[in-house]
């Protein structure tokens, strides 16, 4: 019986300790609902954790495989869904320090490079051109302000929410806590059914996408880059590509699990050893 209470103890405090590491590196998760003023059709997005553009947390279109077997993501981004009533959204999955770091977003009109400049290589055309998507060569790009989440807007009192909803006038892009009610509007209209951004991109020289978007209306001119800015409403800029991904939160769990797993038997082992010494 002794001996019983003894393995019970050990598998207990294993489950425990597994569950505090589960919960520990949770990932999250926002939805982002874009009021698309400009009437892009598609819509792109592009995410970042952190303030700073740290890290690229964006499941892009279309993406390049590096020589040394990073994943690069690259502009315009994801593919938004259309909601209807002039709303589109996104889903992102951030590592449980965003509350802390911030996020930045930037909405554009889906229009991708055509030619190498600060943060598209000759490698990432040819992966672009095999997309299929409208490049800058015969579509102009346009894309909002530099859409800044921290503690002043989404991220108050350090809660990270499930939704969060962008308005956007053509100048000025403002966070919102709760659906306003034009987004009341289009939960009751819907739009037509999109693949949003759940198509799966290749590596360079095999990228194919499932569709080739329409190119959206030239604007009269490409915003100029900025710093993102930390208040809501934000201010013009642009956004910069990273080299770097998401952080893979499930693999630290399963890191975690397999440490865990280890501790407990021999924890196991040594309890025996004890009992039949």
């Amino acid at each position: 019986m002794r001996k019983l209470k003894k393995l019970f103890a050990v598998a207990a405090t294993a489950a425990m300790t597994l569950a505090m590491s589960v919960s520990a590196f949770a990932d999250q998760t926002i939805t982002f609902h874009f009021q698309n003023a400009k009437n892009w059709n598609p819509v792109g997005a592009w995410i970042y954790q952190g303030v700073g553009f740290d890290v690229n947390v964006t499941n892009a279109f279309v993406t390049n495989t590096k020589a040394d077997g990073s994943v690069k993501q690259l502009w315009p981004g994801a593919k938004c869904t259309d909601e209807g009533n002039g709303w589109v959204s996104v889903s992102a999955t951030f590592s449980d320090t965003v509350a802390t770091d911030g996020a930045v977003v930037i909405f554009n009109n889906f229009v991708a490079d055509s030619k190498t400049n600060d943060t598209t290589e000759e490698d990432d055309i040819e992966a672009i051109k095999n997309s299929g998507i409208a490049t800058d060569a015969t579509a102009t790009k346009e894309q909002t302000p530099n859409i800044t989440l921290n503690k002043k807007n989404a991220f108050k009192d350090g809660a990270v929410p499930a939704e969060v909803w962008v308005t956007y006038d053509g100048k000025t892009a403002t966070v919102l806590a709760a659906a306003p009610d034009s987004y009341a509007k289009a939960s009751t209209n819907p739009g037509p059914t999109t693949t949003g951004n759940t198509e799966t991109p290749t590596p360079a020289g095999s990228n194919t996408a499932a569709s080739t978007p329409a190119a959206s209306t030239p604007a009269a001119s490409t915003p100029a880059a900025s710093t993102p800015a930390a208040s809501t409403p934000t201010s013009a800029g642009t956004g910069t590509a990273s080299n770097t991904t998401a952080p893979k939160t499930g693999d630290t769990v399963a890191v975690s699990v397999i440490a865990l797993a280890a501790v407990a038997a021999v924890a196991v082992v040594a309890t025996k050893k004890k009992a039949n010494a």
